[in-house]
């Protein structure tokens, strides 16, 4: 059941702490898109290996 709102915007905001490891996270993020293909082929060809997937 979807959940109603009571009509009041909510604002969140990092901390400074939270905000001190954007930078880090955004550049994992960006590796992570970076090599997924490559990613994929590894799991690809361990689960040949393994003789395929449970």
């Amino acid at each position: 059941m979807p959940r109603r709102s009571l009509g009041r915007p909510v604002s969140y905001e990092l901390t400074t702490l939270g905000l001190s490891l954007h930078d880090t996270v955004r550049q994992l993020k960006l590796w992570a898109e970076a090599h997924m293909g490559k990613a994929l082929a590894h799991r690809a060809a361990d689960e040949d290996a393994a003789g395929g997937t449970d």
